[in-house]
């Protein structure tokens, strides 16, 4: 006859942890950072394709008049996709290298670190 719970009292919440650590580092952290790269690379094409309207339309007007757009227009258009896709790039290399690291972590290590914490939040030590 056994007498008392299978399971020692405080290692039910160590475990779930545990696989609450593991899946938010492995998978979940890593898929949100692709995710909000992404949104942020759409988010200033967009933005870039909206500032370069004012420049679009006056090039159209002065081509319609059989004149060259000024230079300015060129040089403006220039910028700002310059701007776009330097944030583009640094946007991505940072994020996405970020979701790299995090899914490079190996699952014992991340299974420690959240056992740890999980057992030093049921103590109070630290507080979520």
């Amino acid at each position: 006859m056994i007498v008392g719970p299978l399971i020692p009292p405080g290692v039910g919440p160590v475990i779930v942890g545990m696989i609450i650590g593991c899946l938010m580092t492995r998978w979940i952290a890593p898929w949100a950072l692709r995710l909000l790269a992404a949104f942020i690379q759409l988010t200033v094409a967009v933005l870039a394709t909206v500032m370069v309207l004012p420049e679009f339309h006056l090039s159209t007007v002065s081509r319609r008049r059989d004149r060259d757009p000024p230079q300015f227009a060129y040089d403006y258009g220039a910028a700002v996709g310059w701007m776009a896709l330097l944030i583009h790039r640094v946007v991505g290399w940072l994020l996405r290298g970020a979701a790299r690291v995090l899914h490079a972590i190996p699952v014992a290590v991340v299974a420690v670190v959240a056992g740890v914490v999980t057992i030093a939040w049921l103590l109070d030590l630290i507080s979520l």
